[in-house]
């Protein structure tokens, strides 16, 4: 009966279809039978100017072609693949590989969606580049300005990759790695098959190892989360992560939490591509999520250096230049962790964290006296990002300045840094200003412009002094400019004014009577340790900066007893003082030696003695100047006109023109007259 319905349909209708059935079948099974009999190598022609059309760069298949189409997953073989550089390359194959073989399952494609049951790559070489412009080798022609997103990889069941080999050159990051790079399946103790991505080599000179360990492939779905874990070891880096693909495996969609730890924040730009600070040792933990062009750091604490810190920052890759936003706190900075933002090292005192390479340039720096280091700024680093950056320290440790407080307001745009304002707040008073770095050039262009306001200076006592030597209000300002990737470059070539003004307050008697200079009774008061104290009627200095030489314009010190008045240089690029302090004293003094007091030697540790040679006036006398001075001398400041108006400022410029006291007046009696 069944036989009889086949061959004679009861209807029209049904003898249409019958035979519109059987073609169907027949068509799809001489389709089959011809795919499983013809000569694929025929093909690799056509396949090889396909691929390179689509790919922008030549494809070759040196060996065979093989495909097995009878199932709904085929299997497609390609030995001797190649691929190569795009033309403007001229260079050498990305890729090549002895043996690449892949299954594809065709339902899937029919909604989109890509999932290869397996994916076998023997022997493979892999090479990528990148010039000093942002061109790479790996990057298909695309439109300018459009947004570089991370690749959406297929869904891979089964991904082995056997004795493959890694070069990496990027010439925007400063990197070069070259690695062994293997991925395998191994079955666990629960018969799960655990995937591993392993890249082993020298990550620029030191030992590099990545390693990626994942659920097992064979049961990741497209859409769905896949967890995976990895750490990263490059020379001191460390970064341990584990998270997931929020949808497997589409790389724009990953979170998870971290934790890095390495000597210097600044070496993560080889990886991140990120410009950071130079710091001392690190470690800092946090979560990481990333949709799409945006970039969510939160949750990130630790210490850098001997400071805490936490806070937040957002990456938008959505421009030519990645946009980085944070804010970031500490609870308590340690200053010296500061010097290293700058190129210095940090303290080598005992418990102070430090890396090896800090420690070598600290002590080469101090055994060549230098204090303004050299480290050069990565001017391509500053320019291949932008940032808007807040920096607060709630409480600041330091043994050299009684600091309270810090803030910091960072932007960089386009090459240039602004730091508008940074603020130092002390107990009493505070410095703050402006600093803009243009590094738009190969050589930076920097400018500072910073005032101190109400710095009270009986906060600064020398060690193992229970009091200050000098008191009073110092009000100052220093504005400079110049041009250097490095502190000492840029100080060496700086010009500008410093000015400082002290209207009035008290120093200790044996400092002045020195200065004047009383040789008996300095001495005594000295030796007495009396601390008597003497009356500072107005103090100025001003100091002009030529292509990084300071020159005092006016110096003059008025106590009750002495007029001090002082000249000389002070060559920045050297890191030279050449100073002379000279006295008049207001009453006869026996046993008066007509000598200056001479500041002479490297600005790291300065000697202070008598004569023109700078002979010595013995150590507790060089000492007790030294602190005099030092007030003075280490304000770096260009003072407000109208600070000079007080009444006896102006009252000890006219007595100094009476005296015949060497110094030039005419400038600051003009700024006392103003309000």
């Amino acid at each position: 009966m069944a036989l009889r319905f086949l061959t004679r349909p009861r209807t029209r209708a049904g003898r249409v279809l019958l035979w519109t059935g059987i073609g169907i079948g027949t068509f799809v099974a001489i389709l089959f039978l011809a795919a499983a009999l013809m000569d694929w190598n025929a093909l690799r022609g056509p396949v090889t100017r396909m691929a390179s059309e689509k790919l922008g760069r030549p494809v070759r298949i040196h060996g065979t072609l093989d495909v097995w189409p009878l199932s709904l997953a085929p299997t497609i073989t390609v030995t001797g693949l190649e691929i190569g550089d795009p033309p403007w390359a001229d260079g050498a194959s990305m890729f090549r590989a002895e043996r690449v073989t892949a299954q594809i399952r065709l339902l899937p494609l029919l909604w989109g969606e890509i999932i290869l049951p397996r994916l076998s790559v023997k022997h493979p070489e892999l090479r990528l580049w990148r010039d000093a412009s942002g061109r790479a080798n790996w990057q298909l022609a695309k439109k300018k300005k459009e947004p570089r997103k991370a690749p959406v990889l297929p869904v891979v069941h089964r991904f082995e990759i056997e004795a493959g080999q890694m070069w990496y050159r990027d010439a925007l990051r400063e990197v070069t790695l070259e690695g062994r790079l293997e991925a395998s399946e191994t079955r666990a103790a629960r018969g799960d098959r655990p995937f591993r991505l392993v890249n082993l080599g020298k990550l620029n000179g030191r030992p590099f190892r990545l390693q990626v360990n994942g659920a097992a492939l064979a049961n990741a779905r497209p859409g769905r989360p896949y967890p995976f874990e990895a750490e990263l070891h490059a020379g001191d880096l460390d970064v341990t992560a584990q998270g997931e693909v929020a949808k497997a495996f589409d790389l724009n969609a990953i979170r998870g939490k971290f934790v890095v730890t390495g000597d210097d924040l600044a070496r993560l730009y080889s990886v991140t591509g990120l410009a950071f600070p130079n710091t001392p040792p690190y470690r800092v933990s946090g979560r990481m999520v990333r949709n799409g062009l945006h970039v969510v750091f939160d949750d990130l604490s630790g210490k850098v250096g001997d400071s805490d810190m936490r806070g937040e920052a957002t990456v938008d890759l959505r421009n030519e230049r990645p946009r980085v936003t944070a804010r970031v706190e500490s609870r308590s900075l340690d200053l010296d962790d500061v010097a290293t933002w700058f190129g210095a090292p940090p303290s080598l005192k005992k418990g102070e964290a430090v890396a090896p390479e800090q420690s070598r340039i600290a002590k080469q720096m101090a055994a060549q006296r230098r204090l303004f280091p050299d480290a050069q700024l990565k001017v391509a680093r500053v320019r291949a990002m932008d940032a808007d950056v807040e920096y607060v320290a709630h409480a600041v440790k330091t043994e050299r300045f009684p600091l309270r407080a810090a803030a910091l307001n960072i932007t960089l745009q386009a090459g240039v840094l602004t730091l508008k304002p940074f603020v130092l707040e002390m107990p009493e008073g505070r410095i703050a200003g402006t600093l803009r770095l243009d590094a738009r050039e190969n050589v930076a262009h920097t400018s500072i412009d910073a005032r101190v306001s109400n710095v009270q200076l009986g906060q600064f006592k020398p060690r193992k002094a229970t009091e200050a030597p000098v008191d009073g209000v110092l009000r100052a300002r220093v504005k400079l400019e110049g041009e250097g990737n490095s502190v000492h470059e840029f100080v060496s070539s700086s010009n500008g004014s410093i000015t400082a003004v002290l209207p009035r307050g008290e120093v200790r008697e044996a400092f002045a009577e020195l200065t004047g200079i009383n040789v008996a009774r300095g001495l005594g008061l000295l030796i007495q340790d009396a601390k008597e104290k003497v009356n500072v009627r107005c103090g100025v200095a001003q100091l002009e900066a030529r292509n990084g030489n300071l020159k005092v314009s006016h110096l003059v010190f008025d106590t009750s007893n002495v007029l001090i008045t002082g000249e000389g240089d002070v060559a920045l690029g050297k890191e030279q003082f050449d100073l002379e302090i000279k006295g008049q004293p207001k009453k006869m003094r026996l046993f008066r030696v007509r000598t200056p007091v001479a500041i002479r030697g490297p600005l790291r540790k300065p000697s202070v003695g008598l004569g023109a040679e700078g002979e010595t006036a013995g150590q507790g006398v060089a000492a007790a100047l030294a602190a005099l001075v030092t007030p003075l001398a280490a304000v770096v400041a260009f003072v407000d006109p109208g600070l000079a108006e007080d009444a006896d400022c102006a009252s000890l410029l006219a007595e100094a023109k009476a005296s015949g006291a060497p110094v030039k007046t005419a400038e600051v009696e003009q700024a006392s007259n103003k309000r």
